[in-house]
């Protein structure tokens, strides 16, 4: 197989998932817009819900190496947190949340799929919070329940119309909800040792 046109139909895809919803593409718009045939289209993938699927295994993939990422580069569990909130925050930004509705909607496997690899993410965000606690980083909450909080607000945050009303953009609305969230949980004792966490690198 053609892995440099396997990415690109994955790639293009994505963009016209992004823009139209997964229901109003269909696949000669697709191999129109990447300049090949359906039939070539099909040597790559079984139809337009394969498609999506490799989609969105690509962005779970480039999620998970952010996360990854923020292991490699800190021993703070504090500061890993708002790494990987912030690795977060980049892939919602970069996804219409019409394309998840559409998913939701039409295709319950991988929305399945997708809440699956929501609820791994969020364990590792409870081991953190976890380990923050033991060091007296945060304070006497309920890690289980701060990280399903978080969850919660993001995905109300996130929806255009709580947004168009609200005069947020995406960018704005999780950046005030990630700086909210970690500098509510901070303990003084981690302050004193470690400083703003809204400061941390």
């Amino acid at each position: 197989m053609d892995q440099a046109a396997h990415l690109r139909i994955i790639n293009t895809a994505f963009e016209l998932f992004n823009v139209k919803g997964y229901r109003s593409v269909t696949l000669s718009e697709l191999a129109s817009k990447l300049g090949m045939s359906k039939k070539t289209l099909y040597q790559h993938f079984t139809g337009k819900e394969d498609i999506a699927e490799a989609v969105i295994t690509e962005k779970m993939k480039q999620l998970t190496y952010q996360i990854n990422q923020s292991k490699s580069v800190s021993d703070n569990p504090l500061a890993e947190i708002k790494l990987t909130l912030l690795g977060i925050k980049k892939q919602i930004m970069m996804i219409n949340p019409l394309f998840l509705y559409d998913i939701e909607k039409y295709i319950p496997s991988l929305w399945a799929k997708i809440e699956r690899f929501r609820a791994e993410k969020l364990t590792f965000m409870i081991k953190l919070l976890e380990q923050a606690q033991e060091k007296g980083w945060i304070k006497s909450i309920q890690p289980k329940l701060a990280a399903h909080v978080f969850v919660s607000t993001v995905q109300t945050i996130v929806q255009p119309k709580f947004l168009s009303q609200n005069h947020y953009s995406v960018g704005e609305a999780l950046d005030a909800l990630i700086e909210i969230f970690l500098t509510g949980i901070a303990s003084s004792i981690y302050v004193e040792e470690n400083g703003d966490i809204a400061a941390t690198p």
